[in-house]
């Protein structure tokens, strides 16, 4: 991961492998940003993200991988806002994110698991 400053917008450039909230998150602590709007495009191989649930009112987590044929998810929109109210950062990213396979014809929109 790698991300340039200019003025008060930063620009990220994610690496293969790299854990998207992971580096998002690290980023804002080394910055002390603490509120901000973010979004991004690309791919990857795993993502965790949850589905809310209205009948049972709880979130269902599930974890969707490349396909067999080894071909990873476009991210076709990756956005919200940032927000931090504890010094930690623990509640600070609830994200957004829309992402399609063309192997199997799958999409997924769903909110990413703040928590991985």
């Amino acid at each position: 991961m790698d991300y340039r400053k200019y003025g008060e917008t930063l620009y990220v450039r994610m690496d293969r492998g790299d854990e998207i909230i992971g580096g998002i998150l690290d980023i804002c602590k080394k910055e002390q940003i603490r509120s901000a709007v973010f979004q991004g495009i690309g791919g990857c191989g795993e993502a965790q993200i949850q589905t809310y649930l209205p009948e049972t009112k709880r979130f269902e987590t599930q974890t969707i991988q490349k396909t067999q044929a080894g071909e990873e998810m476009d991210i076709q929109a990756f956005a919200d806002a940032l927000k931090a109210k504890y010094p930690d950062y623990a509640d600070m990213i609830d994200a957004y994110i829309t992402m399609y396979q063309t192997y199997g014809a799958e999409g997924f929109a769903s909110m990413m698991d703040p928590a991985q």
